[in-house]
Formats: structure tokens, C-alpha cells, sequence
């Protein structure tokens, strides 16, 4: 088996017939192929062509669905008469809603099936469902929560007041003419926010 080839067997398209190549020479080749790279302006003109041909080609297809012949284009879809359907024929084609009755369900329809372990799980539905008391409650529950949340968008009103009282000892560190007295202090703030 050859490990080396010829320029002529390396620039030739792949084939059974040229040597066999090593697996460096494939490599080798492949790197002096990324090495060659396009200029800047050279590969922006590329990609301004290609962007070119590919609006053109999707105006011309765009252009040529809209000349197609439609007209040959039928639905094959008919209107079945109340025959075909197994319905009973009404005097007038075109029966109003009102004079069409509903048929009325038992309250407890799903016996008519006959089958107990429906029967058991319909039970079951039934005893665990929800009253409706526990839907009312978690309804308001649910609106309480909504009105919590609305409540930061809403103007605010905060106020505060304070009073201190304060005696001095007239035994200690404190000046004569703070010491023995009383004095009183109020204070009051109030805030309007948004």
C-alpha cells in the first residue's frame, strides 16, 4: 500500500483508482484548504449576491403561484340529505331550533349503561367532589387575594405620632438648668404616596 502520492493524484476527485492516502496527507490538504481565506470585501460581495439570487428566486416564485389557474379547482364535498343521516324527514326543509326537542337525560343517565364499575366510579365523583360552599369559599379567598394585589397601585396614606416625656435627675451629670425639670416632646408626620 502507497502512503505517499502525486500532486496530479491529489488535486483528482476521489476515486477508487488514485492511490491510497494516508490519513496526514488528507489532513495536511485540508488545512492548506482553510489556510486560503477570502479577502473581506471579496466574501461581503459573496454574500451580497447570494442574498440577490435568493430574493429574486422567491419574488419569481412568489410571482409565478400568483398566476396560477384556479379555476379547475372544485370541492368535491356534497350535502347529505336527513335520509342518508337516519333522521326523520321534516315537513318543511328548514325546521326552526325552537320546534326541535331535545331528548331529556335522567339524572342518574350512566345507570343506563349497565355497568357497575361505571356505577362505582361516578359514585366515588360524587361523594368527593366539591360543594358548593368550598367553590364560594375559595372564590372569595381568590378575590380577597386579586383585591391585596391591587391595593399597591392604589394611593397611600401613613401618618405617625409621638410624644416623649422625659425627667432629669437633678443628682447627676446633668447641668442646673436641665436638671431637676421635666420636658415634653411631640412629634407628628404624615406621608401621601402613589
Amino acid at each position: 500500500m502507497r502512503t505517499t502520492c502525486s500532486a496530479a493524484d491529489l488535486a483528482a476527485p476521489p476515486s477508487f483508482d488514485n492511490c491510497a492516502r494516508s490519513t496526514a496527507a488528507v489532513a495536511a490538504q485540508i488545512e492548506a484548504e482553510s489556510i486560503k481565506t477570502l479577502p473581506v470585501w471579496h466574501s461581503t460581495a459573496r454574500m451580497a449576491a447570494v442574498t440577490a439570487v435568493g430574493v429574486i428566486a422567491a419574488g419569481l416564485i412568489a410571482g409565478l403561484g400568483g398566476c396560477a389557474n384556479m379555476s379547475g379547482i372544485a370541492p368535491q364535498s356534497t350535502l347529505r340529505d336527513a335520509a342518508s343521516l337516519a333522521l326523520p324527514e321534516s315537513s318543511s326543509s328548514a325546521a326552526s331550533p325552537a320546534s326541535v326537542q331535545a331528548p331529556t337525560l335522567a339524572a342518574d343517565w350512566w345507570r343506563e349503561f349497565g355497568d357497575a364499575q361505571l356505577n362505582a366510579l361516578v359514585a366515588q365523583a360524587l361523594q368527593s367532589s366539591l360543594t358548593l360552599k368550598l367553590a364560594q369559599a375559595r372564590l372569595a379567598r381568590a378575590q380577597a387575594v386579586t383585591e391585596v394585589a391591587d391595593a399597591a397601585s392604589l394611593p397611600e396614606l401613613n401618618g405617625q405620632l409621638g410624644v416623649t416625656r422625659q425627667r432629669y435627675t437633678g443628682n447627676g451629670a446633668v447641668p442646673p438648668p436641665l436638671a431637676g425639670s421635666i420636658r415634653s416632646n411631640a412629634a407628628a408626620r404624615r406621608e401621601l404616596g402613589a
